[in-house]
């Protein structure tokens, strides 16, 4: 097949057209043929969220299989070279999150991933090679730790979610530079076509001498007529806001709301329909309401549709000093997707990201909800955060990823995709007001808020004080955020003690409670007393739930802490990590010697997070 980009459809959405990201200048003359080993499925995404038209087009890729059905050889399955082709409406949705075609490809290399137990199914039982001269076992775990099919635990993909665990092994089918993503005529139609196998070859064309003479006398166009400019599909800060917005900060409301809330000054909206704003002018006593200019005040538009609702802009002297994009506090709107606007957006303003959580107000407006999330490009990477409290560093999957100092941010988004970390305020209850960041690997990264989440997997905030204080003993971190653990060594005797929050130096106890080695269960109180346990000697477990400042003490005579060691033959090895695996797997024939060993997270059932904490205990031993 050859074809051509529609050029001017690929910069209107900002994207590289093909013939550009291969090295030819915007307007040669470019033409590109290519092959393919069969027809693709025909997309038609009713949507147009871009994050889920990129899981669709995912899903379709390790849905059409490369050829006969488990042909592919343990060297090259992911070895696929692929052309999509994209309307420019799709197209147009996704680059509002997907800044290039790179950032596209980064995404659906992340996510385009098939369950390892499927391709092992159609491996071994659809091949036309000699692996049925093997276990079932021994082809999936031959292809697990094969480096080709870069094998990984990672979330069940979402087109299978509900019948699987939250948590699987999968498999690669695509390989970072082998796709190549045409954005295709036909601007009336929404539809992506993935063209499996074959590969592309890019040539330039050079048009004859004579070339305008001769389409002229056929009444086709000149050559000049096509020929095409760059652009900056940048969002910059506008010039100059409308003149009835004096100094002062001004809340964006929702507009379909907008009208019967804006009773208080300074909060604006922006009627799209009627190009109407609405605000509620400072002194004022009614809302007013003023006709924009679609072109003269068009970069005005596109900021304040962008920094998205319960968002705030300062006004001074007619120009925006300051931005706060706030979490949402509406249930049905959790979402602020903000990502259209990089540190270009921001330049010469300040910025901060607040989520609202001491009392609804005139600038702030409601209290930010569990789950609220911010989307950002990753060009936007320092700014200041607001948790209405001091802030503390958490976890961090990678320490290069976000930096905290005082109230600044510094984001790095060129570490790996799915990177953590954790900044958080504390809540009077021992729990934290947290910002969760997570890394795209696609150009943007998410900033989740929770009101009542544990802060970090390193160090604990809470500490086991004994005898008066005299001594204290920090509480680990599990795998469980809300439950952290002690174990010590007593010996026997009479303790008093209490727990301590270092972050809000508050001491939790039990009036007139004595513990005669273990107790479940034990609900502690802010000032409460200190407790006394009657220790007959041993090793004693703490373990101390946050959310619900549950503590249960278990004696080592009468609790038996798992082992990991479910075969029964008396020691924790790899055999016992493939036996549970299986046994997830629901494996004909497998049996546990001893299921609650397996039972890691302690919840009295197993599942793929027993297996995970399994796994990392192995490789730390």
């Amino acid at each position: 097949m050859v074809f051509s980009e529609n050029d001017e459809s690929c910069i209107n959405v900002g994207w590289k057209p093909h013939h550009v990201e291969k090295g030819y200048q915007l307007n040669d003359n470019v033409i590109t043929a290519t092959s393919f080993s069969m027809w693709g499925n025909n997309v038609t995404p009713a949507t147009d969220l871009p994050e889920e038209i990129m899981k669709v087009l995912a899903w379709d890729i390790t849905e059409k299989n490369l050829g006969a059905l488990g042909s592919a050889s343990i060297k090259d399955n992911a070895d696929t070279h692929r052309l999509i082709f994209i309307t420019e409406p799709v197209a147009s949705a996704l680059a509002t999150k997907y800044k290039s075609k790179e950032s596209l490809e980064n995404a659906l290399v992340e996510n385009a991933r098939r369950p390892l137990y499927m391709r092992a199914y159609a491996y071994y039982y659809a091949n036309t090679g000699d692996v049925l001269n093997k276990s079932f076992d021994d082809v999936y775990n031959e292809l697990k730790y094969t480096d080709s099919e870069d094998a990984k635990s990672t979330a069940s993909p979402p087109w299978i979610n509900g019948i699987t665990y939250s948590e699987i092994d999968t498999v690669a089918t695509m390989i970072k530079g082998n796709t190549d993503i045409i954005v295709t005529g036909d601007s009336s139609r929404n539809k992506v076509q993935v063209m499996p196998g074959g590969i592309s070859v890019t040539k330039k064309v050079k048009l004859s001498d004579n070339w305008n003479n001769l389409v002229t006398s056929v009444n086709y166009p000149q050559i000049d007529s096509y020929i095409l400019s760059e652009q900056d599909n940048t969002i910059t800060p506008p010039v100059n806001v409308p003149s009835v917005l004096t100094n002062g900060a001004y809340r964006i409301l929702d507009p379909v709301s907008g009208s019967a809330n804006l009773t208080r000054e300074g909060r604006v909206y922006y009627d799209s329909e009627s190009m109407t704003l609405y605000y509620y002018a400072y002194g004022a006593s009614g809302k007013t309401s003023v006709s924009l200019d679609g072109n003269k005040d068009s970069s005005f538009i596109s900021y304040l549709t962008n920094l998205g609702y319960n968002s705030s802009f300062t006004v001074n002297k007619g120009k925006i000093t300051d931005i706060t994009i706030r979490f949402s506090s509406n249930e049905q709107k959790l979402r602020n997707n903000t990502i259209a606007l990089t540190d270009k957006s921001f330049k010469g303003i300040n910025l901060t990201l607040h989520a609202n959580n001491t009392s609804n107000s005139n600038s702030a407006g409601g209290i930010a909800k569990d789950g609220a999330t911010i989307e950002m490009s990753s060009a936007v990477t320092s700014y200041t955060v607001n948790l209405d409290g001091d802030i503390v560093m958490g976890d961090s999957t990678d320490i290069n990823f976000v930096k905290l100092s005082g109230t600044k941010v510094t984001v790095n988004t060129s570490v790996g995709a799915g990177a953590t970390a954790v900044i958080g305020s504390a809540n009077a209850d021992g729990t934290f007001r947290t910002m969760t960041f997570i890394n795209g690997g696609d150009g943007t990264y998410k900033i989740i808020y929770n009101t009542a989440n544990t802060l970090s997997n390193m160090d604990s905030v809470f500490y086991l004080k004994f005898n008066n204080q005299e001594t204290t003993d920090i509480f680990n971190k599990t795998y469980n955020n809300d439950i952290i653990t002690v174990i010590k060594e007593l010996p026997a005797g009479k303790y008093t003690f209490n727990i301590y929050n270092s972050a809000t130096g508050k001491l939790y106890g039990k009036n007139d409670t004595v513990i005669t080695d273990s107790t479940n269960r034990l609900i502690l109180v802010n000032a409460g007393n200190a407790c006394v346990l009657n220790a007959t000697g041993g090793t004693y477990e703490f373990k101390y739930e946050i959310s619900t400042n549950r503590l249960s003490i278990y004696s080592a005579n009468d609790y038996n802490i798992p082992t990991g060691d479910c075969n029964g033959d008396g020691k924790f090895d790899i055999a016992d990590v493939i036996l549970l695996q299986k046994w997830l797997l629901s494996v004909p024939n497998t049996h546990l010697a001893d299921w609650k060993s397996a039972d890691l997270c302690e919840d009295g059932k197993l599942d793929v997070f027993d297996l995970c904490i399994m796994k990392r205990l192995l490789f730390n031993n």
